[in-house]
């Protein structure tokens, strides 16, 4: 639990390697399975709309039952501190 409140935390504030690491995570077990090598080479490519990538996975986050209540505090709890 603590580990999804970092990481939920880490991609709200726009850290890459939180994002490879879930996006990682979220793919284990899918065959095919995407390697971490080219998810990071997806990430590191111009064309990569990046900003919409940190949407599409806090927007999971805010709309899955397991996670959504813990990604709504954390996000007002970012708002206060700014």
């Amino acid at each position: 639990e603590v580990g999804l409140s970092f990481a939920i935390t880490k991609i709200a504030t726009g850290d890459v390697v939180a994002l490879v690491d879930v996006l990682n995570l979220a793919n284990k077990g899918k065959t095919p399975r995407v390697t971490q090598k080219a998810l990071e080479e997806y990430i590191e490519n111009e064309d990569t709309d990046i900003d919409d990538l940190f949407d599409q996975v806090m927007g999971f986050f805010g709309k899955s039952n397991a996670t959504k209540r813990q990604t709504k505090q954390i996000l007002e709890a970012i708002k206060t501190e700014a």
